[in-house]
């Protein structure tokens, strides 16, 4: 009497084929998946930061007489309409005169704003754009009239 011999599929040569094929493939989907992805994050970040840097220092120019002439309010109106605008995507503004002092009625900055007031001074200071490390906070000298006279500066 012959045992019943039933061979199993997953010996097969071709079924071992298949398998390694669809994990290769697979690896491969991945791979190019995060690749993929990667390269779009710093593109997009890349447009941010080139974003930031023409956006405020238009900014600086549009506000340059509330800061001339002490108008905290205007400022301020101004920086709220460009948050509402931008949609929370941006998340913070300051603005300071020539003197470096801030415009704002608020006595004790935030942590993110003293961030930004350092930043500020440095750009009143250099008379030029200055960005953080990250290249997300801009800050830009901020001049009124036809004599370019440096006001203050703002920082977003």
């Amino acid at each position: 009497m012959q045992p019943n011999f039933i061979p199993s599929r997953f010996k097969s040569i071709f079924v071992k084929l298949t398998a390694i094929t669809v994990l290769i493939t697979a690896l491969v989907s991945g791979v190019l998946t995060v690749m993929h992805w990667r390269a779009n994050a710093e593109l997009i970040s890349g447009l941010v930061r080139e974003r930031a840097g023409s956006e405020t220092t238009a900014l600086a120019n549009e506000v340059a007489g509330g800061i001339r002439f002490g108008r905290g309010d205007k400022v301020q109106e101004l920086f709220d309409g460009l948050v509402e605008h931008s949609k929370n995507t941006l998340q913070s503004t300051v603005a300071i005169g020539s003197d470096g002092t801030p415009m704002s009625d608020e006595a004790a900055p935030a942590a993110a704003d003293a961030d930004l007031l350092d930043l500020a001074r440095k750009a009143l200071a250099s008379n030029q754009v200055v960005v953080s490390d990250d290249g997300f906070v801009v800050a830009a000298p901020s001049h009124f009239g036809e004599a370019g006279e440096l006001v203050g500066a703002i920082a977003t």
